[in-house]
Formats: C-alpha cells, sequence, structure tokens
C-alpha cells in the first residue's frame, strides 16, 4: 500500500521547537564550510605547492567525511539524543578548523578537512531530525523550506565573505573564521537547544539493529526516490561549486572577491526557488514540485553545457544558466527532504542520517570525477551537472508514477 508522504502525526509525537534561527545556523554550518574558502582554492594551492586536482580533494574527502559520519550521528542521536551528539560534533569541528587554518602542506590539509567535516555534519543531519522531532503535517515542509531559503544565502554569502577574506588577509583566516562561526554555535547549543527527542530507541547501538533500520528505508521505494532526486542535484551543485572557481578566476580572469560576489546572484534563484515551496505547501502536491524542480533544474544545465560546447564563454551566461538551475534546486531541496522525513516520524535520525549521506555520498563520486578530467575547459563540470540533472528528471519521474496518492502538505 502506498503511503502518505506527510501524514501528520499525533501531538504527542512532537515536541516544542527550538528556536528557528539555532537550527537555521547549525544547518547552515556544513554548507558555509564548503563555500567559504573556494574563491581562496587557487591561492590555496599555490601557497602550498598543491596541484588544483589536490586543491579539489579538500572539497571531496570534506564530502567523505561528511557522508560517513552521517550514518553514525543519525541512529546514535536515535538512541542518545540529538543535543549531546550535536555537542559532540561541534567540538570536533572547531578543533579540526583550527588545525586546517595551521596546515603546512596539502596533506595536513586534506586530513583537517576531513576531521572538519566530521564535526560539521552533526548541525546539518541533526537539524533535520530536531525539524521533525518538533513539527508534524504541513508544518514539517514549511519549516523545511525556511531552513532551505535561509540556507539558500550560505552557499552564496560564503564566497562573498571568503574572497574579502583572502584579500584582505589569506586564505588561512578563513578557517579562523569556520573555527570562530563552530565555537560560537557550541555555546549556543549548551545555553539554547533543548532535548528533542522524546522517544529515545535503546536498541540503536546494536549494529545489527542499526544495518536492518538503514535496510528498511532504501526498500521503501517512495523514500528512496525522494532521496536519490535530492541527492543527484546536490552532486550537481557541489560539481559547480568545486569547478566554479577555477573556471572563473583562472580562465576567465576574475578576482576573488569579485568571483564571491556572484555567488548571491545564484543564491538568489535558489532562495527564489525555496519561498514558492513555502507559498504552496499544502496545496501542490509533493511530485508535482519535485517535478516543476527537476525541469528547471535541467533547462539550467542543459543552457549551460551548449555554452560550454559552442560558446561564448562569458561571465553572465554562465551564471544565467545556473541561476535557472538554482531556481530548480530550491524546489527539490526542501520538498524532497521533507516527504522523505516524514515518512518515518520514530526514526528521524537515521531518515536524516541516509538524505544527508546520499547527498554527501553522490557528491563525493561526481566531484572526484571532476577532479581527474581536464579543468582548462568548463566542458567537463557542465557535462558532468547535466548528466546528474538528468538523472534528477529521472528519478523525480519515477517517484511521481509510483507516489501519485502522496500530498505535500
Amino acid at each position: 500500500m502506498v503511503r502518505d508522504v506527510l501524514t501528520a502525526e499525533s501531538p504527542e509525537d512532537t515536541q516544542s521547537a527550538p528556536a528557528l534561527w539555532l537550527i537555521v545556523s547549525l544547518a547552515a554550518l556544513g554548507p558555509f564550510s564548503i563555500s567559504v574558502y573556494l574563491p581562496a582554492l587557487p591561492s590555496l594551492t599555490e601557497a602550498l605547492g598543491a596541484s588544483p586536482a589536490q586543491g579539489q580533494l579538500t572539497m571531496t574527502l570534506y564530502l567523505a567525511g561528511f557522508a560517513i559520519a552521517q550514518l553514525v550521528y543519525g541512529p546514535l542521536s536515535d538512541r542518545l539524543g540529538r543535543r549531546p551528539m550535536m555537542i559532540a560534533g561541534l567540538l570536533i569541528y572547531v578543533v579540526a578548523s583550527i588545525a586546517a587554518a595551521l596546515a603546512t602542506t596539502i596533506a595536513l590539509l586534506l586530513a583537517a578537512r576531513f576531521v572538519q567535516a566530521l564535526g560539521a555534519c552533526a548541525g546539518t543531519v541533526l537539524s533535520r531530525a530536531v525539524v521533525r522531532d518538533s513539527t508534524s503535517g504541513p508544518e514539517i515542509a514549511r519549516t523545511m523550506a525556511v531552513i532551505a531559503a535561509a540556507l539558500a544565502l550560505s552557499p552564496a554569502l560564503g564566497p562573498a565573505v571568503g574572497g574579502i577574506v583572502d584579500v584582505w588577509f589569506d586564505w588561512r583566516a578563513c578557517f579562523l573564521l569556520l573555527a570562530g562561526f563552530g565555537a560560537l554555535l557550541l555555546l549556543c547549543v549548551l545555553f539554547q537547544l533543548g532535548e528533542t527527542n522524546r522517544h529515545p530507541t535503546p536498541d540503536r547501538l546494536d549494529g545489527s539493529t542499526i544495518a536492518r533500520g538503514y535496510l528498511a528505508l532504501v526498500r521503501d521505494s517512495n523514500f528512496l526516490g525522494f532521496v536519490l532526486s535530492g541527492a543527484f542535484i546536490s552532486a550537481a551543485a557541489y560539481v559547480y561549486n568545486i569547478g566554479a572557481p577555477f573556471i572563473f578566476i583562472t580562465l576567465l580572469g576574475l578576482a576573488p572577491d569579485t568571483y564571491g560576489l556572484l555567488g548571491l546572484v545564484t543564491g538568489a534563484g535558489y532562495f527564489g526557488g525555496t519561498m514558492l515551496v513555502r507559498r504552496r505547501a499544502g496545496s501542490v502536491r509533493a511530485e508535482r514540485l519535485a517535478l516543476v524542480g527537476s525541469r528547471w533544474a535541467l533547462v539550467g544545465a542543459v543552457v549551460l553545457l551548449e555554452i560550454a560546447l559552442i560558446g561564448p564563454l562569458r561571465v553572465w551566461s554562465i551564471i544565467a544558466s545556473m541561476t535557472i538551475f538554482a531556481v530548480g534546486l530550491g524546489l527539490l531541496l526542501p520538498t524532497t527532504a521533507a516527504a522523505a522525513l516524514a515518512r518515518y516520524p520514530r526514526s528521524a535520525g537515521a531518515a536524516a542520517a541516509v538524505i544527508g549521506c546520499s547527498q554527501m555520498g553522490i557528491g563525493v563520486a561526481a566531484t572526484a570525477l571532476l577532479s581527474a578530467l581536464d579543468r582548462n575547459t568548463p566542458l567537463p563540470m557542465a557535462g558532468l551537472i547535466a548528466a546528474l540533472a538528468l538523472l534528477t528528471s529521472a528519478s523525480c519521474w519515477f517517484t511521481a508514477h509510483r507516489s501519485s496518492g502522496a500530498s505535500l502538505p
């Protein structure tokens, strides 16, 4: 039987919601940590005597650590609570950020980035679980849309801030900035965040039980369809994030701070998509919003591929195509996350872990592939983005036909 993916739960299944600003900030920690140092990537690699491919591995390993850690945080938070796992993750993050700032070789920086991701992912994965703990029915999608809208500012402001910091100081200051941000969030969690998990599951630390729980999640074709739709489109965004600095700064000659400001344009497209989700939540079905988002993303990706193939290669033509793509991204991510999470209210941590791990895992594969390809042309980046957008559309179409009775509240 097809389950309504966003069935409202009884009042006792939810806890009073924490301050939204704190949840948004915790969720933004991971994306901000990805994007803030991107304008400094060319100068970073030069300063450490590394190749562009090695520099791009700083993101690939970050995504790998993010993916792995989420599979641990999710079940542990279902058993031990969201708050203690959040505190542990933030402590790891602060220490690793300081280590990244002090790195003297690319190998040390790669190791620090990996550990930094182990800490940062606590905020992203557990913020989703907290939302599921403290909201129900239509509020899940609406709250996720608010978070997604705020997250539009994170990857957009990250390069803008990082570009200014790199020009005025150097790349190390970017990681010191992240350390300070993490320390501030740690204090806020200690004094502002209460425990939201009212139904801890005592057997979640058993390995076989964890494995069976994850297996049950991925066997749910509707859940998996929503997860993969979000994962493919997220991977396309990661490919752009890692490829764009070398396109705009190295090939087109933009200054790092100028490149960083361009992220505000694509961020506005993403913000517009998330705001449309918030307005339409409750009146448009989940698969409909996902399909619309996948079409916008595919159009933007195809236009970018055309530019890469036949030109002309211009800053604003690339930004325009990626802004169209970003609107689709903004429609897809909150919708698919809300739809997937709402299917499993008692296993929100594990469900959020699968969502995050899928996004990061496919992102790792996509960015690693980009690092292995020719970086003197935008064609590999554009081709990967188009392929991932096509996979997103296929996944959305499949899920729409398998869950035709499911509605977005």
